[in-house]
């Protein structure tokens, strides 16, 4: 999981899109479903901040949003100043498992984790 999540924030940086972010992420098929669009938000990236009510693409999360259905046939480019939570899952198909989100700003240098929860302490069991 951290895995996935750090690969999506290293390719979140100036100069790259949504595609390069997305492509960290596993396909569908590695949750044991055959379409992308059933997982849409089980690995996701969103901006956060104010959102644009008259967009259809901003209807529960702030634009861009980052996953393997929309941005890897339809990349937007990262810029400067973007802040974007990212949320991954891991455990076993329809089983259980946990959640972890972590958010970041895209610098000039490369993107900035804002969150300080010790995620490289949780343990799978």
């Amino acid at each position: 999981m951290n895995d996935r999540l750090n690969n999506a924030i290293e390719a979140s940086r100036v100069g790259n899109t949504t595609a390069d972010a997305a492509k960290a992420f596993d396909p569908a098929s590695r949750w044991g479903y055959k379409d992308e669009a059933e997982v849409l938000s089980i690995e996701i990236g969103h901006g956060v901040g104010l959102m644009n009510i008259d967009s259809p693409a901003a209807v529960n999360y702030s634009a861009p949003v980052i996953n393997r259905q929309w941005s890897i046939k339809h990349p937007q480019p990262f810029e400067e100043g973007m802040v974007i939570a990212y949320e991954s899952a891991e455990g076993e198909h329809q089983v259980g498992g946990v959640r972890n989100e972590s958010m970041i700003v895209i610098t000039k240098n490369g993107p900035e984790v804002i969150d300080h929860f010790p995620r490289d302490e949780i343990l799978v069991v």
